[in-house]
Formats: structure tokens, C-alpha cells, sequence
């Protein structure tokens, strides 16, 4: 048995070297070469240039818008005078009253509005009678009174007043009134509805009414006179124009 497995073992030898083959002898494997890897080249960073932020503009304060002046109030102009003459009047524009008085000895007596460039306005007074009555001056919107033109014989007055209230007489309404010459009235009460008119002598007499609208032509004929009319809605003032006596009434709804 030992025999044997000694005649393997020489066996597996015998062949182990018979199939072996020589082993190569080992080249040797040069070393690589170190190469200088070139340093890398460094990229300078930007330069940064500081910008100056400019220092914010300051917002101007509001300017404060003046109020509008209010136009001055007319003062009364009272001017005296005898026989013809221009007399020149510093009025603000618009409306305003006027009263006249003159001609006691029943001459003539006319006087006239114009304005800055002589322009011919407004006949006022124009009769052979003593007159003392109140009109309205520029109630139109295109005129403007800088003067005013008087024939006459004898002493006048002329007393120019602000269209205000206080200076205006006033009828409560219902009502009646008796006058003489020009004149105007402020209607306070009711709502004026029927105007009734008296004029005994023959001279002309015309009645306006006042509205919120305007000046309205209500009655125009000559004495003697005995109606009455209807009064547009809102008639706030009554204007009579005419020479010697009249006398009104005003009904209301």
C-alpha cells in the first residue's frame, strides 16, 4: 500500500515538471519618468471699481396756492353837483345800484353811463320833471361804468351803492306798495304769483322782474294804467321803471 501512494506521489512530481514551463526571466519595468506638471497660471480677480450711489434728492415742500383774493366790496360814491358835468366813477365790475335826485326847477335833466373808452352804456335819467329814484347800473354783463354824463339846470345827487341788501328796500309779500320814479324791491315772504300795477298819470312806466335767470320785461305801456300780470316762478325783485307816481300789489299762491 505504502508502495503505492509512493508511486503516485513520484507520478504527480514526474508530471508537474514534465508540464511546467520555464518560468520567463522578469523584465524589469523602467520607472516613469517624472514629468514637471506646469504650475498653474493664477487669474488675477477683478478689480472692482466703487461706484459712488449719489445721495437721493430731496422732494421739494408743496407750494402753497394763495387763496384767490375776494374782489372788494364796493363803498357808496356820493358825488354833488350842479348844471352839466362828467363826473368819473371807480367802481368795481358788475352790478350795483345808483341813486339820482335833481331837477327840482322841472328843466331838463338826463344822465348817462359810459365806459372807460367814452363808449355810450346806459340812458338812466332822461325828463323834464323833479326825479329822485333808485335803478340798477351795469346789470348787463358787458358793461362797466367808469363815467357818468349829467345835463341838468340846477343842484343833482348821485350816490352809487354795492348791490347789497341793506341797501334795497324790501316788500313782504302779500303786499302793496306806493312809490314814485324809479325804484326796486326785494320780495320776502310767499311765492309771488299775480303783480297788480296802478299808474294814473300818462307818462311811460315799465316793470321787470328779477329771477334767478335774469330780468325778465313783464309790463311796458303808458299811463294811465290799470292791470295786472302774472310773475314768472322765483321772481326774487321787483324794477320799476318811469317818472311820477305808481302803485303795486303782489298776490302769492
Amino acid at each position: 500500500m505504502l508502495k503505492r501512494i509512493l508511486c503516485l506521489i513520484m507520478l504527480l512530481l514526474f508530471t508537474a515538471c514534465t508540464a511546467a514551463t520555464p518560468e520567463p526571466t522578469p523584465t524589469t519595468t523602467p520607472l516613469p519618468t517624472a514629468t514637471n506638471t506646469p504650475t498653474p497660471t493664477i487669474t488675477p480677480s477683478p478689480t472692482i471699481t466703487p461706484t459712488s450711489t449719489p445721495a437721493p434728492t430731496r422732494t421739494p415742500a408743496p407750494t402753497r396756492t394763495p387763496r384767490p383774493t375776494a374782489t372788494p366790496e364796493l363803498q357808496p360814491i356820493v358825488i354833488d353837483g350842479s348844471g352839466d358835468s362828467i363826473v368819473d366813477i371807480d367802481k368795481p365790475a358788475g352790478v350795483a345800484l345808483i341813486k339820482i335826485s335833481g331837477n327840482a326847477d322841472s328843466r331838463y335833466f338826463g344822465v348817462l353811463s359810459y365806459d372807460s373808452e367814452n363808449e355810450e352804456l346806459d340812458l338812466l335819467v332822461n325828463t323834464t320833471k323833479p326825479y329822485n329814484g333808485l335803478q340798477l347800473l351795469d346789470w348787463k354783463d358787458d358793461q362797466d361804468t367808469a363815467r357818468l354824463k349829467v345835463e341838468a339846470t340846477g343842484a343833482w345827487s348821485i350816490e352809487v351803492q354795492p348791490f347789497n341788501v341793506q341797501y334795497i328796500p324790501i316788500l313782504d309779500i302779500p303786499g302793496s306798495q306806493s312809490g314814485k320814479d324809479d325804484y326796486l324791491l326785494l320780495l320776502r315772504g310767499g311765492t309771488p304769483d299775480i303783480l297788480h300795477v296802478s299808474k294814473a298819470d300818462r307818462n311811460h312806466i315799465a316793470v321787470f322782474g328779477g329771477t334767478g335767470e335774469g330780468r325778465e320785461l313783464l309790463l311796458n305801456t303808458v299811463g294811465p294804467y290799470e292791470g295786472m300780470t302774472l310773475l314768472p316762478k322765483g321772481t326774487l325783485m321787483i324794477e320799476i321803471k318811469t317818472v311820477g307816481d305808481w302803485e303795486i300789489q303782489i298776490e302769492t299762491k
